[in-house]
């Protein structure tokens, strides 16, 4: 059971990450859409379960070393290279967010605004050149306490309800926004539970991908009913300001928390794409891959967002229908 554990953990600090855990995600995709971003939130921890099983089973299959060798079997080889290149782009850009984030948090606290992309990228850099091992000994440890915390919030806000400030989206309709958000989360997934696959035993890995669905959709539907019963749902950390109802202690608990979700979403994307740069020594990948993501902190955490994350869902649509359906083709 340890090995599932291990690797469901790490599936949801794939995709707990920074967007998530600030409430940034949450609230575009999820909460703006009131009672109906529940059902949304029911239906995304079921699509996760599935692609969580898939993938591991995909991988072990084709004995892939790398992301690559999983998308060319799905899309084939001329489309499998074009999304080769958008989930390198996608990994790539959301590593940028997690060190641009964890520069505003570490801001938010008091720290100077430089400090915190760079002890962000020291850490990844670190534990990423001890490979899969460290990937997992780091989810094993941030991640449950990444839940308690949005569990935590939950409660604080539930105790002090001041909903109705949720200015209602009219389009996409909720199921839409809950794809949508699945599927640009599939190529990180993807990636991440790929490098793993090696890691845990052929009929072990459904329920890990089981675990990692059911975990990540009681985050989401803890995260949602949070900012639903919140009096201020928007600013740039949504479920941070929430936060502030237990005082300046808990907010600055929560901000370590949601500074840990970062690490570990940035963790499973530099691993991800560690084992592309082949012409580089493995302990030195990470910290690559850092440095050249460092310019794009410059750009803005919720910016980063509002640019990218919807517009890789809708180019993501179609690599979830063809995993999903890969036993029927």
């Amino acid at each position: 059971m340890g090995i599932i554990w291990q690797v469901a953990l790490t599936y949801i600090g794939a995709i707990i990450g920074a967007g998530f855990a600030s409430g940034q995600e949450i609230l575009q995709f999820f909460a703006v859409f009131g009672e109906k971003g529940l059902l949304g939130a029911a239906l995304a921890a079921g699509l996760f379960a599935l692609i969580g099983g898939e993938t591991l089973i995909l991988a072990q299959e084709m004995k892939a070393k790398s992301y690559q060798t999983v998308l060319y079997h799905l899309c084939g080889r001329r489309l499998g290279r074009m999304y080769d290149l958008l989930l390198t782009g996608f990994l790539f850009i959301g590593l940028a967010i997690m060190l641009s984030g964890s520069g505003r948090i570490l801001e938010e606290l008091g720290l100077p605004p430089p400090f915190g992309p760079w002890v962000m990228a020291l850490l990844v850099g670190g534990i990423t050149a001890s490979g899969n091992q460290g990937l997992l000994g780091a989810s094993l440890l941030l991640v449950p306490a990444l839940l308690a915390g949005c569990l935590a919030v939950l409660g604080l806000c539930a105790a002090n309800p001041a909903g109705g400030a949720i200015r209602a989206a009219t389009f996409p309709p909720w199921w839409l926004a809950a794809l949508l958000y699945v599927s640009y989360n599939t190529g990180p997934a993807i990636g991440v539970l790929t490098s793993l696959a090696d890691e845990i035993p052929r009929r072990q890995a459904p329920w890990a991908g089981l675990w990692g669905g059911l975990g990540l959709g009681a985050a989401l539907e803890s995260c949602t009913l949070t900012l639903l019963l919140t009096a201020n749902p928007y600013g740039e950390f949504p479920l941070l300001n929430a936060a502030a109802l237990g005082g300046p202690l808990f907010q600055g608990g929560y901000a370590l928390i949601l500074w840990a979700a970062m690490l570990t979403t940035a963790l499973a994307n530099a691993n991800a794409l560690a084992g592309r740069l082949t012409f580089l020594k493995a302990p030195w990948r990470g910290l690559a891959l850092c440095l050249a993501a460092h310019p794009w902190t410059t750009v803005g955490f919720s910016r980063l967002i509002a640019l990218f994350y919807p517009l890789y869902g809708y180019l993501g649509l179609f690599l979830l229908l063809l995993l999903l359906t890969r036993r029927w083709r």
